[in-house]
């Protein structure tokens, strides 16, 4: 069992009880199919240790998962495009779900969680004792240093990042998304619209 915050305890059950009921729905095999973002592999991963003690509990059998991470569009296209069959489909912006799979491949979705953008480095990254929450577009835009986010065709984190790294814009009053991104990319924004090509 993991340990979750009190108020994530009934976010815990609810998903406990919609793998119970996707699972004993299915009558192929004691197999749940899962296909989730990758950004939800690690919580995922804890849930189905969960979600195996509590089946054997309550069930007297064991039932194993099949994960298939990927980003979150190409989770919905493994059932739009190529008509696999997943028993749970998770993905990292839950607007798509009623967007691309209602109602043909899906009649419900539960939002589950939430999460923030942050900016991320390591003991290794240059100018790490000095960057902050008033220089960091200017550390990230010095020689030498580099930065990477998710692919925004892929990736609702990708996507996302560029939109907080275009609203920074409006917060600081600096060029950050041209001097980061439109600068070293063929990304560009314009009128406040990102095109990614």
């Amino acid at each position: 069992m993991f340990n979750l915050p009190c108020k994530k305890v009934s976010i815990f059950f609810l998903l406990v009880l919609l793998l119970t009921s996707s699972f004993l729905s299915s009558v192929r095999s004691k197999e749940l199919i899962m296909f989730h973002a990758g950004s939800l592999s690690i919580p995922f991963k804890a849930l189905q240790e969960s979600f195996k003690s509590y089946y054997m509990e309550r069930f007297g059998e064991e039932v194993s998962f099949r994960s298939e991470i990927s980003g979150s569009i190409e989770a919905i296209r493994k059932v739009t495009d190529l008509g696999k069959r997943g028993d749970i489909i998770a993905v990292a912006d839950y607007a798509l779900i009623p967007q691309l799979l209602f109602p043909k491949h899906a009649s419900f979705y539960i939002l589950f969680a939430t999460n923030e953008i942050v900016l991320a480095y390591s003991e290794k990254s240059k100018y790490r004792d000095s960057i902050n929450s008033q220089n960091w577009y200017d550390v990230l835009s010095k020689e030498g240093v580099s930065f990477g986010f998710g692919d925004p065709n892929q990736d609702p984190c990708g996507y996302r990042s560029l939109m907080v790294i275009k609203l920074s814009e409006f917060y600081y009053g600096k060029p950050v998304f041209n001097s980061l991104i439109a600068s070293n990319t063929n990304i560009t924004s314009l009128n406040c619209e990102i095109h990614v090509t």
